[in-house]
């Protein structure tokens, strides 16, 4: 199925920018929300401050609820 929806230039333009050859906008915008799926399980114990990791964590969560409020 296909949606047509309606953008600022100046977003098309940064679309445009980071589409490659032979790849669609649907590609691009796919690619960059998978960049915001981050596991962030992937990193843990990375930091030796568990106190510092505990606090990154909240934000996320903090970040992630604020977003899903909109």
């Amino acid at each position: 199925m296909v949606k047509t929806i309606t953008i600022k230039d100046e977003v098309y333009r940064e679309l445009a920018s980071l589409k490659r050859e032979r790849e669609s906008f649907s590609d691009v915008i796919m690619k960059l929300l998978s960049r915001r799926r981050i596991d962030l399980f992937a990193f843990y114990g990375a930091f030796e401050n568990k106190e510092l990791w505990k606090e990154v964590e909240k934000d996320i969560l903090t970040d992630r609820r604020r977003v899903t409020a909109r």
